[in-house]
Parts: structure tokens; C-alpha cells; sequence
């Protein structure tokens, strides 16, 4: 990692460079830490972007990482797509990527 790089970037940028390296190293780490999300209430979905699945509110790493750059109204998203057997399958192009918060 360039270092020069990500002490001049952006928060998101360098959030992003971490997230990425991390999957180039360790693929199934990463993809298991950000997976992981737990359910919490009506105050935390008020303050953080949560997903709400199967009636759960749920918050996870992504719920704080996108809290850290809400002021540049971007939001790190992970890519995947979902084979035919249910199993998630990483974009190994650009695991992760950063997008307009209003996507």
C-alpha cells in the first residue's frame, strides 16, 4: 500500500484502499466481517444506514464505515453477485466501491 497516497486521499478513498487490500490478502476474512451484521433498534436505525431484512433491523461494519464519510455524501458498497446455488460471489475486479450516497 502507498502510504504517500493515503495519507493525502480521502477518508473514503482510504477506507476504500484498506477494504480492498484486506480482500486481496484475505478474501474470505473480509467477506466474513462485513457479512456480519446483528440486530439492533429503532435509535441506531434512526443515526446509521442499516439494512432491514425479514422485519430485523441490522447493523454492521458497513453501519459505521459509512457513518465515518456520510459528509462527503459517499457510502462504500461491497460488489457481489449471487450464483444460481444462493452462494454470494465477490466482483474480483472491484470488491468494493465507493457511490453516491443517494444510490
Amino acid at each position: 500500500m502507498n502510504n504517500t497516497y493515503i495519507e493525502n486521499s480521502s477518508t473514503s478513498d482510504r477506507l476504500l484502499t484498506i477494504l480492498n487490500e484486506v480482500y486481496q490478502k484475505d478474501p474470505k476474512s473480509i467477506i466474513a466481517l462485513v457479512s456480519l451484521t446483528i440486530p439492533t433498534n429503532y435509535d441506531i436505525l434512526q443515526s446509521f444506514n442499516v439494512r432491514v431484512q425479514k422485519g430485523y433491523v441490522e447493523f454492521g461494519i458497513f453501519s459505521i464505515i459509512n457513518k465515518l464519510i456520510e459528509s462527503e455524501n459517499k457510502k462504500i458498497v461491497f460488489n457481489y453477485s449471487i450464483d444460481y446455488n444462493g452462494i454470494m460471489i465477490p466482483n474480483e475486479n472491484e470488491p468494493f466501491s465507493i457511490v453516491d450516497k443517494s444510490n
